[in-house]
């Protein structure tokens, strides 16, 4: 059992010490692994962009060429003389045509050259397959050019009606005359095959491509012809990628990983993107990887097999020499020495020295205990009797004290409680000190109020004096006004009574002007007048009484009122004698209250005062009770833990006793040199 034992910690140091040496070779490798992928991988990626980004960039750059050799051409055709003289000279249009001809076969990328004239008339180098009753003013291309004027317009790219999987793009101008006015429109229609040609032949590292797409997402050029004229609208992806503003992107395409690089050509307006799969860049790293693992793995062997001979030579054999000795010692055997040998480490030597040591010293120690331990013997005995007779002597005391600790806790919570009422009365009396204070102002405000309203009083008094002259005053002139009236209406009668006369005399002078014909027409006029002066005079007396009567009306209303005021005035001005009798009562009796109030507030205070001495008293009472109860109860805690701790002493004693004859027969058991 023990070899087994001893086997399985050599196995378990092997593999602790394989392990480490392996760690310590693997992590450099690792490390190293790691800096080289990082740096392939950077290297490797860096040349993939430089060369992808070229490629792109050549694309842009025959994009652009392509697109400014096309204006400069229809630049050229739009000032030709003979376009601009094409309305105004018959053979003009003989020698244009042939220009157009002559560009167009020494243009190969020209898929037609043609002009629109403004009396919609066509010329072109494909104008077999013009229909009949064309009219070029109609067509988009000549709306625009004519939209444009002066300025080269480029459509967006559109599908050859010849062969659907070419691309053409038109480019047009407008034709003017001498005096400025546009004439017709000249065009070139550029086929973009040539440039799906030069994109299909950069390549981009093995198995990468390009393609050029337009501003609706539809692709105008790449190398497979069977994706021109496909669309990325749906592909969420493509228009991530058209979307933002950086030009490098890793994006999953139709179940492939790509690294995808894009340029925008600014002139056209397209998209150029360079598809490069992800799984290609990887393929070099991955190599250099598979290289570093076949090293690291080779080191590793290496490092086991000579880890396995050195270890089992020049360190297990004499660890097995130390384990032998040590297991000498846990049986209690401490008389064996190690002996060193040669070739012993200078680790292992230093271990061998300490362990000799250690047993020499251990052997030390076991006699010196198998004495102490009979002289511990002797003394625990003795201990033992001491301690059990003060256990006793220490009970007696602790119940003693007890009953003292009992009765200052009672005498304490008695004065506690007679603190307690003390203070619940100081609070009372508090309250009635408040209490009366604020009877004293609210007397105060009283007073101060009985005194306002005296003086109110007075003063309403006085105001209803001066209203009672002041109504006297009044009635004495509306009945001097109602004389007045009264002759104001004696004068309006004589006036009715002299209209009246006067109103007869007319008559009578009419009927005297009537009797003398002729001769009394001018009396009659005059009667006339008369009569009619007597009845206006009759109406306004008649008015003049109607608004006296309402005046002696109001005025007798008035009298009545003013006799009214008068009586309620000598009404008012008595009950304002009553309350001005009483206010002095109001003043008189708070002024005794005010006396009362403040007797009460000084017995209140000096109680207040006396209060708190009693409750200083019987508070330092009941605090040096609850002193004496604490200190009684900490003596009585001290005591009952004296005791306690004298039977802990005692049964400590005991086991101690115990304890050193196990201790003498253990010690005997051991073997010392």
């Amino acid at each position: 059992m023990k070899k087994n034992l001893s086997k399985t910690k050599r196995k378990s140091l092997y593999v602790k010490i394989i392990s480490l040496m392996v760690f310590c070779i693997l992590v450099p490798i690792v490390l190293l692994s790691g800096i080289s992928y990082y740096s392939l991988s950077s290297n490797i990626k860096k040349e993939f962009t430089d060369a992808t980004d070229s490629k792109v960039s050549k694309i842009s750059e025959i994009i652009k060429n392509s697109d400014k050799v096309t204006r400069e051409s229809v630049d050229m055709l739009s000032f030709d003389p003979n376009a601009k003289a094409f309305m105004a000279n018959a053979d003009a249009e003989v020698w244009f045509r042939k220009s157009l001809e002559s560009f167009a076969k020494t243009h190969k990328d020209v898929l037609s050259v043609y002009f629109g004239a403004e009396n919609k008339k066509m010329l072109s180098t494909t104008a077999e397959s013009l229909p009949a009753g064309y009219d070029p003013t109609a067509r988009p291309w000549y709306k625009e050019a004519i939209a444009n004027k002066g300025k080269i317009i480029r459509t967006e790219p559109y599908k050859d009606a010849g062969n659907d999987k070419i691309y053409v793009v038109t480019f047009a101008k407008t034709v003017e005359d001498v005096a400025g006015k546009v004439v017709g429109v000249v065009g070139i229609d550029i086929a973009l095959e040539a440039m799906s040609k030069s994109v299909g032949e950069i390549t981009i590292g093995k198995e990468g491509f390009s393609n050029v797409i337009d501003k609706n997402f539809t692709v105008i050029a790449h190398k497979d012809k069977s994706k021109i004229g496909t669309t990325y609208k749906d592909n969420k992806e493509i228009q991530e990628v058209i979307g933002e503003q950086q030009e490098i992107f890793e994006k999953n395409v139709e179940g492939i990983n790509y690294v995808i690089f894009k340029e925008k050509e600014e002139v056209s307006g397209y998209t150029i993107l360079g598809f490069i799969p992800k799984a290609e860049l990887t393929n070099q790293i991955v190599k250099e990887i598979v290289v570093n693992i076949i090293v690291a793995i080779v080191s590793l062997v290496s490092a086991v097999f000579i880890g396995i001979k050195f270890i089992g030579s020049n360190i297990m054999k004499p660890i097995r020499k130390i384990v032998e000795s040590l297991e000498k010692v846990q049986k209690g055997d401490f008389t064996d020495t190690i002996d060193k040998g040669k070739g012993l480490s200078y680790e292992l030597e230093i271990i061998v020295d300490a362990i000799n040591k250690f047993t020499e010293d251990i052997s030390q120690v076991i006699r010196k205990i198998y004495r102490a331990s009979e002289e511990l013997k002797d003394n625990s005995g003795a201990l033992l009797s001491v301690t059990e007779q003060s256990s006793v002597v220490g009970e007696e005391v602790a119940k003693a004290v007890q009953e003292i600790a009992n009765g200052s806790v009672h005498q304490s919570e008695k004065l506690s409680d007679g603190a307690q009422v003390a203070e619940g009365l100081g609070q009372k009396v508090e309250e009635s000190i408040t209490n009366s204070d604020n009877m004293v102002n609210a007397a105060t405000e009283v007073k101060q109020a009985s005194y306002k309203g005296t003086e109110v009083i007075e003063e309403l008094r006085q105001s209803f004096e001066k209203n009672y002259i002041a109504n006297k005053e009044v009635a004495e002139k509306v009945k001097s006004l109602a004389e007045k009236s009264n002759e104001i209406e004696e004068i309006t009668e004589v006036i009715k009574g002299i209209t009246k006369q006067t109103n007869l005399l007319a008559l009578n002078a009419s009927i005297e002007a009537a009797r003398a014909g002729e001769a009394g027409k001018g009396f009659a006029v005059v009667a006339d007048e008369v009569k009619k002066l007597a009845e206006q005079s009759s109406e306004s007396a008649a008015k003049i009484e109607s608004v006296i009567g309402e005046v002696k009306r109001n005025i007798d209303d008035t009298m009545d009122q003013l006799k009214l005021s008068m009586e309620l005035s000598d009404k008012t001005s008595s009950s304002m004698s009553i309350t001005n009798e009483s206010f002095e009562k109001i003043k008189r009796d708070i002024k005794n209250l005010e006396v009362n109030i403040e007797e009460v507030s000084n017995s209140l205070n000096q109680i207040n005062t006396d209060k708190n001495v009693v409750i200083e008293n019987i508070s330092e009472a009941a605090s040096v009770a609850q002193e004496a109860a604490a200190s009684s109860e900490e003596v009585s805690a001290s005591t009952e833990e004296q005791a306690s701790a004298l039977q802990e002493i005692a049964s400590s004693a005991e086991k101690l006793d115990n304890l050193s004859e196990e201790l003498k027969t253990l010690v005997s058991s051991f073997k010392v040199q």
